[in-house]
């Protein structure tokens, strides 16, 4: 049997292809082990992007790891009602996905995850300055595809967790307008 690859090398084939006594295009419910193996993936991926980037290696976005009143900020930051209630389905769904996104993030050092923090306010803002004028929703979306590995695009466990890596930094205030109550990002040029 061959097997075809379409651009990133994305396996392409029939419904009933089989490799390895597996069936591709069939993905199953994983445990717990295995969903914390695809975070820590994602991790890896976007660490090993931000150690090739000299720009990256700064410290920054020292957001308080304080959990938020999602409601109210899903509020702020989408508008349109129909696009909060597909947030609020988004966080309803991917909740345990992001509990272990937490789980994953505490672990990881201080320096680890200011080179997250920054990673991820780097292109949301990329995003949201964009010429093409992106809604809330696009920017959540094209976030979610940017902590996807190439290899991985087509995968829908891969994107559930990349949402809920979104979604968790949506939560801890490092992404999107904050709440009148979150505490504002300070700045070294503050008190000057």
């Amino acid at each position: 049997m061959s097997i075809k690859t379409s651009g990133d090398d994305n396996i392409t084939s029939g419904r009933d292809t089989v490799i390895e006594q597996n069936t591709f295009n069939t993905y199953e419910g994983l445990g717990e082990k295995d969903e914390l193996g695809i975070i820590q993936n994602i991790f890896d991926t976007v660490l090993s992007v931000v150690k090739s980037d000299k720009s990256y290696n700064t410290e920054s976005s020292k957001t308080k790891d304080k959990l938020i009143h999602i409601k109210d900020k899903i509020e702020i930051n989408f508008k349109d009602n129909d696009e909060r209630e597909e947030v609020k389905v988004y966080f309803t769904k991917l909740y345990s996905k992001i509990y272990f996104v937490e789980k994953a993030f505490q672990v990881l050092d201080s320096e680890e995850q200011n080179v997250f923090h920054y990673y991820v306010l780097n292109n949301y803002k990329k995003l949201k300055r964009s010429d093409k004028n992106y809604t809330q929703m696009q920017i959540l979306d094209n976030l979610t595809n940017i902590f996807i590995p190439k290899i991985h695009v087509k995968n829908p466990i891969y994107q559930s967790i990349a949402q809920s890596i979104v979604l968790f930094f949506f939560d801890d205030c490092t992404i999107f307008e904050k709440t009148e109550i979150e505490p504002k990002q300070t700045s070294l040029f503050d008190g000057l």
